[in-house]
């Protein structure tokens, strides 16, 4: 690659998570990542006091980076559960998220991430009920600031918008108009990224898929897994993923069937439950792939499944 890193996307670190607040200073780490080239944006959280929070937003304007802001620690540090069953404590998260979004405006940020608290299976529906409109409470007042949630971007991009569309803040009611049902909740979800999200989707015919995806900096997304086998793709290409029996020859069926509408592919991953079970292929290619040629594929004997990710 012969042009910058830069000309393609902006890079990223989380400042509370490279430079942790016992080792490190919060104004003289931003000093540090502002000053170096390589880094293009920056998520803060919290700041403890108006002097330090100003001249933090100095620095990060000084430096032109772009600024992200994360709640999280705002919730973990005192303990506060924005699914809180108990309501007064439901508020008191609730409080604070809104005061991120204040402080997330001031700073320059877009919008503001957090993440779902513990939730016992015995009162999971209640707890999702309260997560739902903690939720619902903060992104209507991030709305009014022209602002947006992490999980309203989760709609939005089930709705096709890309990250700078405007009407980001509007996607929960684009989603009722436009017939998209859906609901959050809290996963259990081990040694992951810590901006993961798992999509459990439905189609109108019934048939389901089920994705494990990582927000991964500079606008990227990794998809981790595939109903649940392993995966390793960002959808930079049009992507075709077969579910199958672990047997001889469907690799074969699949270039073949390429092969024939003249698609090149870009990258082939394989993966599988165990010896004999179930198969996942992942398969990048250059161009996109015929309707007619998806149709054939998923009633080939022993598909079980073809999905196909266009960039169209």
């Amino acid at each position: 690659m012969k042009d910058s890193i830069h000309k393609y996307f902006q890079i990223g670190t989380i400042q509370w998570m490279s430079h942790p607040p016992v080792d490190y200073e919060v104004l003289s780490s931003i000093k540090t990542i502002g000053c170096d080239d390589y880094f293009d944006a920056l998520e803060v959280t919290q700041f403890q006091d108006d002097e330090t929070r100003r001249k933090a937003k100095e620095m990060l304007e000084q430096a032109h980076m772009r600024v992200c802001y994360g709640a999280q620690p705002r919730l973990l540090g005192p303990g506060l559960n924005p699914n809180d069953i108990d309501e007064d404590g439901r508020k008191k998260a609730e409080q604070t998220l809104i005061e991120a979004v204040d402080e997330a405006e001031y700073l320059g940020s877009k919008g503001i991430a957090f993440l779902a608290g513990k939730w016992e299976k015995a009162t999971r529906e209640e707890a999702y009920r309260q997560l739902l409109k903690t939720t619902q409470n903060v992104c209507d007042y991030a709305a009014t600031k022209g602002m947006s949630v992490e999980l309203e971007a989760l709609i939005a991009g089930l709705l096709g918008m890309k990250p700078n569309d405007e009407r980001i803040p509007d996607s929960f009611r684009l989603a009722e108009e436009a017939g998209l049902e859906y609901r959050f909740g809290a996963a259990d979800i081990r040694e992951a990224h810590p901006n993961t999200v798992k999509l459990v989707l439905t189609g109108e015919d019934g048939k389901t898929l089920e994705v494990l995806a990582s927000s991964v900096g500079g606008g990227r997304i990794r998809i981790c897994q595939v109903d649940g086998l392993e995966a390793n793709f960002y959808g930079d290409y049009p992507t075709l993923l077969v579910h199958n029996e672990d047997q001889p020859g469907y690799v074969a069926e699949v270039t073949s069937m390429l092969s024939r509408q003249n698609i090149n592919i870009a990258t082939m991953q394989l993966y599988r439950n165990e010896r004999g079970g179930h198969a996942v292929m992942v398969v990048e290619c250059d161009r996109e792939i015929p309707e007619e040629s998806l149709e054939w594929l998923s009633k080939r004997k022993g598909i079980t499944k073809v999905t196909y990710l266009g960039m169209e």
